[in-house]
């Protein structure tokens, strides 16, 4: 891409503070050898591995929506000096900032990286679609499996509906409970049939 005429952007849609906290031993490791300087890389977060990123993006886009933690994410400005004038620091909710980014301008000559990294299920799937429809930009996205909708999905299928309207604006349908439960017979638990009762059963 890099003899291709376009300019480059990184956006970071939920990017902190542009550091991690490290994570917190009780035991020493089991094979110390294979630690090495690397793995500290771990402590900064993403945006500020971003700006290290060889050849650099010509725009980086950092947005957090807590207004405390992007007043500590500028501070990247003073640690990158020679790349501050190309940092965008926004405050603001990354649905409603991405999907403007993607309808009200022009991507003609523009490219961009975007990194998806949700505390929860924060991303709604229009936002998903109004990526898709620009075919400009390489989507990267860490998908909130184990800490969000596997902690919603009850095995009886009995979701509150304020819980279900949010998963059905996180998958973009209502399809999704059809395909997730199934109504089964289950038998008795001496092996009888089941007296005609059946009932939802996850089946992801």
């Amino acid at each position: 891409m890099a003899k291709q005429p376009f300019r480059f952007a990184y956006i970071d849609a939920f990017a902190g503070i542009g550091l991690r906290e490290p994570i917190k031993r009780e035991l020493p490791p089991l094979f110390p050898e294979l630690i090495d300087a690397r793995a500290q890389g771990y402590l900064e977060g993403s945006a500020r591995i971003a700006l290290k990123v060889q050849p650099r993006f010509h725009k980086d886009i950092f947005i957090e929506h807590n207004q405390k933690r992007a007043a500590r994410l500028a501070q990247v400005r003073n640690d990158f000096p020679d790349k501050a004038k190309d940092i965008e620091i926004v405050n603001a909710d990354a649905n409603t900032f991405l999907a403007d980014r993607c309808e009200n301008y022009s991507w003609i000559n523009l490219r961009a990286v975007l990194f998806l990294d949700p505390f929860g299920m924060e991303v709604d799937w229009k936002t998903i679609e109004a990526i898709a429809r620009k075919k400009a930009i390489d989507l990267w996205i860490l998908f909130p499996l184990g800490v969000a909708v596997n902690r919603l999905l009850r095995t009886d299928g009995r979701i509150d509906s304020s819980v279900k309207n949010k998963l059905t604006r996180f998958w973009g349908t209502e399809e999704w409970f059809e395909l997730f439960y199934r109504q089964e017979n289950l038998p008795l638990l001496n092996g009888a049939p089941s007296d005609g009762k059946s009932q939802l059963i996850l089946t992801v």
